[in-house]
């Protein structure tokens, strides 16, 4: 074992780092998620769009078959978040400037296993791409959980990072000790304050 390996600092930065990466990891399969997500639905968009009759316009087919829905991850508040938006399109009108598209984020919720309600995200889907919703939201689910496990890993290395380094401290500053404080109550644990002896009552005292 090598002399790295035995220092607790070294192992604790190595680890952590691992952490870190395995967290950019879990991220780039998120996106990758996304990516899957577009490019399934937009499979089945165009195949519901050549289903539909023949006599109907282009952008009356278009209109018809919008899908709304958009999954999208970001960094918010120290932590990756994965979440569901819904993408709407302001009213145009004849003579004013073009219309705005702004997202509207849907609000996941409290649930314990980091998943949206699929009755409420399946309301904004749109018929031909329901089992695909369910399929993407069952996974983006685990990456959630992933992530905060991960999360929770990251911070009790970091914690660890510091037990490590606080013996070095204590030793820095080891030589500005006085004399009366190296006693053999030195060998107690780090924050341990040492036994002090019984006191004595004198026979004065003994009324008081």
């Amino acid at each position: 074992m090598t002399h790295e390996h035995n220092d607790p600092r070294a192992v604790a930065a190595m680890l952590y780092a691992d952490t870190l990466a395995l967290r950019e990891m879990f991220v780039s399969m998120a996106q990758a998620l996304c990516d899957e997500y577009l490019s399934q639905r937009a499979e089945l968009q165009q195949r519901s769009i050549q289903a539909t009759a023949r006599h109907v316009g282009v952008e009356t087919k278009l209109a018809r078959h919008y899908a709304p829905l958009l999954l999208r991850t970001r960094k918010h508040k120290g932590s990756n978040e994965l979440y569901w938006c819904k993408v709407n399109h302001g009213r145009y009108r004849f003579g004013l400037e073009p219309r705005r598209t702004h997202l509207r984020y849907l609000a996941r919720g409290k649930r314990l296993d980091l998943s949206y309600s699929l009755p409420s995200l399946l309301k904004h889907a749109r018929a031909w791409e329901l089992d695909l919703v369910i399929d993407i939201e069952t996974r983006a689910a685990r990456l959630r959980r992933s992530f905060r496990e991960i999360s929770k890993i990251a911070a009790l290395l970091h914690t660890l990072q510091r037990l490590a380094d606080s013996p070095s401290r204590s030793a820095a500053s080891g030589g500005n000790r006085s004399p009366a404080a190296a006693q053999p109550d030195e060998a107690s644990p780090p924050g341990i304050m040492p036994t002090p002896p019984p006191l004595r009552q004198s026979r004065g005292d003994a009324g008081v």
